[in-house]
């Protein structure tokens, strides 16, 4: 960990480039603005120094000097408190749509004394932002979680950090921004099978290891392939759809599911991935502009949701 009095912010990778990064914005000194009780506080101030001039009031005169000097020290003290907060960004796992990311967010704060408001706010590459309030007690350290919500699936990227106070008096607010670069993904919804009645696998197969799949009924399709239960039940005129395929790989291919649109073929293909890496099959994945040759195991599911997703 890099040792310093600045607040540093320590990249969830150990790269050279966010060293770098890390470096310049250490040696930066922050940007420090009045806010708007802070412009108010110095309008009376100036206000009092006019009026002990004009009339050469020394009483009005001392108590200008006594507010000035409180204005110095409020911001000696932001600036001091400021310095003694370190930040790093940890690990952003991936999710589902429908599901809240969660940024975790490491703390320490260097200082004793008392608690600091601390605002941190993160922006993503596609214009959305993340923005949570923190105290932080002084010798304090520990994690916090950003959430954000996205609003549809693929890739995102972490661009910006800024921190910001207004400790102790609120008459400054003093900030910060890091260039950061951090990636995570947003998963499509697997096909939920309680809830659609389009193209589903199911688990019955024959013990050559062939996969029974649900399909909408086609012009020609033979009666005797017509799914009795889903009939019974009222909804769409399924057929059985066998795909046989060796008993230890298997490929899920796009063109299974033609009769769906785009997001429900994504959605079956997706619960195809997680119901091959439970089953522990190889298998591989076909889509129109990307094919993945079998494999197993945890990057190789990854790699095919995050395909999926960006598809």
């Amino acid at each position: 960990m890099q040792k310093t009095n600045e607040p540093v912010f320590f990249a969830g990778t150990n790269t050279a480039d966010s060293q770098n990064t890390i470096a310049k914005a250490a040696n930066q000194f922050p940007l420090v603005i009045p806010t708007r009780q802070g412009v108010m506080y110095l309008v009376v101030n100036l206000i009092l120094w006019l009026t002990a001039i004009n009339y050469s009031n020394h009483n009005i005169l001392i108590v200008a000097l006594f507010l000035l000097s409180l204005l110095a020290v409020s911001l000696v003290m932001a600036v001091r408190v400021f310095r003694g907060v370190e930040l790093s960004l940890g690990e952003i796992r991936p999710v589902f749509m429908g599901q809240e990311v969660r940024v975790p967010i490491h703390f320490k704060h260097k200082r004793s004394g008392d608690a600091v408001p601390l605002d941190i706010k993160m922006e993503l590459d596609n214009g959305e932002s993340i923005v949570r309030s923190l105290k932080l007690q002084g010798d304090e350290s520990g994690v916090e979680q950003l959430c954000l919500s996205p609003g549809k699936r693929g890739r995102y990227r972490l661009v910006n950090m800024q921190i910001s106070s207004s400790f102790p008096f609120g008459l400054f607010r003093i900030r910060r921004s890091f260039t950061v670069s951090q990636t995570f993904w947003v998963y499509v919804t697997p096909w939920d099978e309680m809830k659609n009645s389009g193209v589903r696998k199911t688990r019955r197969g024959s013990e050559r290891g062939d996969s029974v799949f649900l399909r909408q009924y086609r012009l020609g399709d033979p009666v005797r392939r017509i799914h009795k239960k889903s009939l019974a039940m009222g909804q769409n005129i399924l057929v059985k759809d066998i795909e046989a395929q060796a008993p230890d790989s298997q490929w899920l291919q796009w063109d299974k599911t033609p009769d769906l649109a785009t997001e429900q073929r994504l959605q079956v293909l997706t619960r195809q991935v997680l119901d091959a890496d439970r089953q522990g099959k190889a298998y591989g994945m076909s889509l129109p502009n990307k094919k993945v040759n079998p494999a197993r195991g945890e990057s190789h599911k990854h790699q095919c949701l995050r395909l999926l997703a960006e598809f």
